[in-house]
């Protein structure tokens, strides 16, 4: 009798583990860090050693500071926005189109072409699982304008079933840049807010970042990643995704991996796209 009851109780914990997983989630993202910071009083009494200190700091800031600031704002915007090769170049003129393939274009982008656009809609959903009865839905809508720029909306949904049902819901709000605008591949980045229910009610802002490679026709590859940092455990999404093309239709599939709280996910996406 007793060894039944402990082979009961060890084929029912992993049940209690898996379905206590969302919820230590949440629990997680709910606290709250704390900081205790000091500040000592600074009395100055010389009058001369001060007027001392305050022409050292000017000479220091136009012979070292300023010469640092200039130099690593202008790398810096090389980085983010456009280097003076590219905004002379093909790169500065690379013209978004309706949806990648159209008339044998590569991808996103195409320079001269006749078939160019001003705005475009991209939506995608995908559904999750993993091997642990968890189940979720993923929707991104990213409105495309100016060729450079677009506002992206992202939502994900968590279910987990087992002896106890537990859920999760966050969605995000972010301005995009595309940095890098060639045929084959394109790479933006942007910043946003975040909003997550379930329990945990919290807002906080959010960064994105992604890639895709245009191959050949009618495959391409996607990697985003974005990321939700609260003052002690976040929210992480990463989703590697594999399109089929058809005309303006996408086939995707693909791994998702999560880290909500400190409790990390890794599930398949199966869904599609449609480019309008």
């Amino acid at each position: 009798m007793k060894q039944k009851l402990l082979l009961l109780c060890l084929s029912l914990s992993p049940i209690v583990f898996y379905a206590q997983k969302l919820n230590k989630a949440k629990n997680n993202l709910k606290k709250d860090s704390s900081y205790k910071v000091s500040y000592d009083k600074i009395e100055i009494e010389d009058d001369q050693s001060d007027k001392t200190s305050s022409f050292q700091h000017d000479l220091a800031y136009e012979l070292i500071a300023k010469p640092i600031l200039f130099i690593t704002s202008y790398v810096g915007y090389g980085l983010l926005v456009e280097t003076v090769m590219e905004k002379e170049g093909k790169h500065a003129y690379m013209e978004l189109t309706p949806y990648p393939y159209i008339n044998h274009l590569k991808g996103d982008y195409a320079f001269e072409a006749n078939e160019v656009t001003f705005t475009r809609f991209d939506i995608s959903n995908q559904f999750l699982t993993d091997q642990n009865n968890t189940y979720g839905n993923n929707l991104n809508v990213k409105f495309r304008f100016l060729k450079r720029a677009s506002v992206e909306y992202n939502q994900l949904y968590l279910l987990e079933t087992q002896k106890y049902t537990s859920q999760f819901f966050t969605h995000d709000l972010t301005a995009n840049y595309y940095r890098v605008r060639t045929q084959h591949l394109s790479l933006h980045y942007g910043l946003g807010v975040s909003y997550a229910y379930s329990g945990v009610n919290k807002a906080y802002f959010t960064y994105n970042t992604g890639i895709s490679y245009f191959m050949n026709v009618p495959l391409s590859i996607s990697l985003e990643h974005r990321g939700t940092p609260f003052s002690v455990n976040g929210i992480y999404q990463t989703k590697l995704n594999f399109n089929y093309h058809i005309h303006n239709y996408v086939i995707q599939a693909g791994f998702n991996f999560y880290n909500i709280g400190n409790v990390h996910y890794k599930m398949f996406g199966l869904g599609g796209k449609i480019y309008l």
